[in-house]
């Protein structure tokens, strides 16, 4: 059985809790017009439309979908063209990284706008640099702005390109780096 409680007491605003026998599940705070699920799981059988903000307080991993659904999962973050879609990770409560769908930008066409970048933040949450850039229409680049470090094969399929110099460094001497046929040594 559950057991809508209302309680007015002058020490405290007026409290409204759902319990199940002496147990409170849920609490509605009116100072802060907000619902409180104590220890209480949450299943919604059907969309639930969310139109304010949405804050998940919990530790440990979120988990969207399910191993037993045999569906496609997603994650859609949507608003009108010219605005961010961010990603935000955070240590304590400082911003570290931001994965940015969609760099502000207005989409004037021929797919045009919504760019992806992986922005880095110091310490104390200022942009440090942004070291991943991936323009979304065809053809678009993808600009690393940071060094590439290869501690294996780096195999590239088509064209290199540059408007600057490139440095080759050999660590041990005597490596050799091939144009086409022919093979040259530093």
């Amino acid at each position: 059985n559950v057991l809508l409680y209302g309680e007015t007491h002058s020490s405290q605003p007026d409290q409204w809790e759902f319990r199940h026998d002496s147990t409170v599940r849920i609490t509605w705070d009116v100072t802060s017009d907000t619902w409180v699920f104590a220890n209480t799981a949450v299943t919604v059988g059907g969309t639930l439309a969310v139109t304010g903000l949405l804050t998940v307080s919990a530790t440990g991993y979120n988990t969207i979908g399910s191993n037993a659904g045999g569906a496609d999962t997603g994650l859609i973050l949507n608003t009108a063209a010219g605005y961010n879609r961010d990603i935000i990770v955070r240590t304590g409560g400082t911003n570290r990284w931001i994965y940015r769908l969609g760099g502000g930008a207005a989409e004037s066409g021929s797919d045009a706008g919504t760019d992806f970048s992986i922005l880095a933040r110091t310490d104390a949450g200022a942009g440090i640099d942004t070291p991943v850039t991936i323009v979304r229409a065809a053809g678009g680049a993808m600009t690393l702005s940071r060094p590439i470090v290869a501690s294996s094969t780096l195999a590239v399929t088509g064209e290199i390109t540059t408007s600057a110099d490139i440095t080759l460094v050999s660590n041990s001497g005597g490596d050799r780096i091939n144009f086409g046929s022919n093979v040259g040594t530093f």
